[in-house]
């Protein structure tokens, strides 16, 4: 069996169950796929058409069960595929996520990524509230949308954003240990505010993320 054919087959068997869809897909083939490439641990972006493909993969036994087993649990459950996953995507940004919180999904986000929102927003404008999403998604990406606020670890608990402001985080909360954030929300608007919504960053999403911001000096 090829990967495209146990898609296939997965998605028929989503599709003859009954199987609800809205939390990051909306039909049985796109869920299906979810479930097959990440259960396989393929990028969720591998193509299934053109030169770079991987739809003709060979699948084993064993790969087979795995997914077969991942596949009944979906419909048995009816748990969402964020939560056996226990990863969302919004707006290309990857979420943990599990039954503690809501699947990310809004179109506010959307807002926020084309800079639809701006007209609304002005100098003043410093925090964000994160009402009812359940999970702080929009105020990852909202930080996210605004290159100023990421912010480089200088010490323990102590950041600088890229706006130049300073800003600290308590040294025991495991934020404080990360090497680069993405701050939604500060208190303040001082040299060293304090840091109350944030989200950790790698080097390689500022790379991915922001290619057009970075100089090299």
């Amino acid at each position: 069996m090829t990967l495209i054919e146990l898609i296939e087959q997965s998605a028929t068997q989503l599709k003859t169950a009954g199987v609800a869809f809205g939390h990051g897909t909306t039909n049985a083939f796109d869920e299906a796929a979810w479930l097959v490439l990440w259960r396989l641990g393929l990028p969720l972006r591998s193509a299934l058409t053109g030169s770079k493909s991987v739809a003709n993969r060979t699948i084993s036994a064993v790969e087979y069960g795995h997914v077969a087993t991942l596949v009944k649990t979906r419909v048995e459950t009816r748990k969402p595929a964020a939560y056996l996953t226990q990863e969302a995507w919004l707006q290309n940004v990857q979420f943990y996520v599990d039954e503690r919180a809501i699947v990310p999904r809004s179109f506010i986000a959307e807002l926020l990524v084309d800079a639809a929102i701006d007209p609304w927003l002005s100098e003043q404008t410093l925090q964000v509230l994160d009402l009812c999403t359940g999970n702080g998604s929009l105020a990852v990406i909202a930080a996210l949308a605004y290159p100023d606020r990421i912010a480089k670890r200088r010490g323990p608990g102590s950041f600088r954003l890229a706006n130049g402001r300073g800003a600290t985080i308590p040294e025991a909360d495991p934020l404080a240990a990360q090497d680069y954030l993405a701050i939604a929300a500060l208190d303040g608007a001082g040299a060293n505010a304090k840091i109350h919504q944030a989200a950790p960053l790698t080097l390689a999403d500022i790379e991915d993320l922001f290619a057009a911001h970075i100089e090299t000096r």
